[in-house]
């Protein structure tokens, strides 16, 4: 929880309370415990779309959507997903596509190292709720690689080497 107290609309002093996440391992950590336990991998990026998701529709996204900011830890059939380094977490009354497409190109090109390329396509798939029609899914695979282009180009290579399978 952070706060801030103000007079006259200028900050006095901030503050933050948190505790430490026990047993908490960043995504690819967690991830890749499971040796190669594709059931475990596919359960877990389905729900971790679903948080995206979430945290989309409820007006927040961040500047900063890499997979060392997610922390996972196991609680039971569960996992809990805790977003971390929240400084470019930002609210908006209605999050854009364009801004939920840059967290997407974001956490791929920081999960592209350790995720093949169909796994990622399912995460996307997962975000959205399913496959989108054929020119819906070529529409957002074309914005999706042009914002991996201005971020990163190998990004660019990798998704369209995807896209063909």
């Amino acid at each position: 929880m952070a706060f801030e107290t103000r007079t006259l609309g200028a900050v006095r002093a901030s503050y933050i309370v948190c505790e430490s996440l026990r047993d908490a391992r960043i995504l690819s950590r967690f991830a890749l415990a499971g040796g190669r336990n594709f059931r475990r991998r596919k359960w877990i990026s389905r729900r971790l779309a679903r948080e995206l998701r979430r945290l989309h529709e409820a007006g927040l996204y961040s500047g900063d959507m890499q997979e060392t900011n997610l922390m996972l830890a196991a609680e039971g059939d569960e996992i809990m997903i805790y977003f971390v380094d929240l400084e470019d977490l930002r609210r908006a009354t209605r999050v854009s596509e364009g801004r939920r497409l840059r967290n997407l190109v974001h956490l791929d090109r920081s999960i592209g190292r350790f995720v093949p390329r169909s796994q990622r396509l399912r995460f996307l798939y997962n975000y959205l709720g399913g496959k989108p029609a054929g020119d819906e899914a070529r529409r957002l695979v074309r914005r999706l690689i042009a914002l991996g282009a201005r971020t990163e180009p190998q990004i660019v290579r990798a998704s369209r080497i995807a896209l063909s399978h």
